[in-house]
């Protein structure tokens, strides 16, 4: 690996010179893979009740790139553009479903745009959330409820309450 070269070795020369956001690109693609290693965990997945259709798939997706975003934020303005770029992987990898969906393209941007602005609106909720943290768990299992699974099951569901306590301690 270029890492493992000194810094005076041409090769990683012209690496830092040609392609000074490689590092950056790394790292989002380390965290994509991270996001799609919890989609392909089957056992994980029918632990939280989330099954293959597109909008559970693309929530389980967005709130691991919620997770990481939070850790981001921590970070400060040095992580900012790993955060905007995982994002982009987030609507890269939506933008592919739809296109394995069979959208028609005279819908696509308009679906598109739909489904940004609900895993966006997820990630305000997931946020403010956060504001309260003497009622916490209920308002992270609220939010679950109302975006995950769209208020189809119980608030006692199995599912919700682990993908609960999985969000929190996460």
């Amino acid at each position: 690996p270029i890492g493992d070269l000194p810094a005076w070795h041409p090769t990683r020369m012209v690496h830092q010179v040609f392609d000074p956001f490689r590092s950056r690109k790394l790292t989002v693609v380390r965290y994509q893979k991270l996001i799609l290693e919890r989609l392909d965990n089957e056992p994980l997945l029918a632990a939280f009740g989330v099954d293959t259709g597109f909008n559970m798939q693309a929530y389980f997706m967005i709130l691991h790139a919620w997770l990481l975003h939070q850790r981001l934020v921590l970070e400060g303005s040095k992580a900012k553009k790993i955060d905007e770029d995982l994002f982009e992987q987030c609507w890269n990898m939506t933008r592919s479903w739809l296109v394995l969906k069979r959208v028609p393209e005279y819908r696509f941007d308009a679906e598109l745009q739909n489904v940004q602005e609900y895993m966006l609106g997820a990630c305000i909720a997931m946020d403010k959330a956060l504001e309260r943290p003497d009622v916490l768990p209920a308002r992270v299992q609220q939010c679950l409820w109302a975006n995950m699974y769209s208020g189809s099951v119980k608030k006692d569901h199995r599912g919700l309450m682990r993908l609960t306590k999985y969000m929190l301690r996460q």
